[in-house]
């Protein structure tokens, strides 16, 4: 997708990782992108390993390398576990890719369940230090070569590597994405580390609306 302008109709190209095999996952995904038409999706087949991170940066590389070869300038990558909420639209979505994009934002994400620091840099979007569990992520091209070129090992995780990559990333707030719950029979792991973290969404997203208030509040004083 070419840099797109405001109140315009536009599609991104959005791909989907499905990380479980339980038969409810794709179902719930491809709901969650019924009449949406901004969005282009591709669902992926997903490469199989025994270590869920190396499995889950392997597809990642696979997207920014199509993506790169389709001459795109952002994307979306998102896991079957992504959920939009109330706050979603099109015209926040679109209004957001450009905000960042001209603020040399690498990644966007559309919701975090765990961040270190933050700070309020518009009215919709939050500079970030770090961040975890995240189901829908923007990449702006800037990044595609520095993710293939990026070595990854049994020992990284996928959302501290990308911590790690730039300083340049931003979430949207309000969150237009949360992670639904699905279980998963197979991979007991994914599935009890989606049960310790059910909440963090919510957490995350109170922590950035008491540092919203407050920088409003100072801002006023001013």
């Amino acid at each position: 997708m070419n840099k797109p302008e405001a109140n315009i109709d536009f599609t991104i190209s959005t791909y989907v990782i499905n990380l479980f095999k339980h038969p409810d996952s794709l179902s719930h995904i491809k709901k969650q992108f019924d009449n949406r038409n901004e969005f282009t999706v591709n669902y992926l087949e997903c490469f199989e390993d025994e270590q869920e991170a190396i499995h889950l940066w392997r597809n990642i590389t696979k997207i920014v390398q199509l993506a790169m070869e389709a001459d795109e300038n952002v994307i979306i990558i998102c896991k079957n576990t992504h959920e939009f909420t109330p706050f979603y639209s099109k015209q926040i979505l679109l209004n957001s890719i450009i905000g960042a994009a001209e603020q040399g934002v690498n990644i966007l994400f559309g919701g975090i369940g765990v961040f270190g620091q933050a700070i309020p840099v518009t009215k919709n979007r939050f500079w970030i230090d770090t961040f975890q569990q995240t189901p829908f992520i923007i990449l702006f091209r800037p990044i595609f070569e520095l993710i293939l070129r990026e070595p990854f090992t049994e020992k990284d995780t996928v959302d501290l590597k990308l911590s790690e990559m730039t300083s340049h990333k931003m979430v949207m707030y309000p969150y237009i994405s949360v992670r639904k719950k699905i279980e998963d029979s197979i991979s007991s792991s994914l599935k009890n580390d989606e049960v310790n973290n059910i909440d963090m969404f919510d957490i995350a997203q109170k922590r950035l609306s008491k540092i919203d208030t407050i920088a409003q509040m100072y801002q006023e004083i001013k």
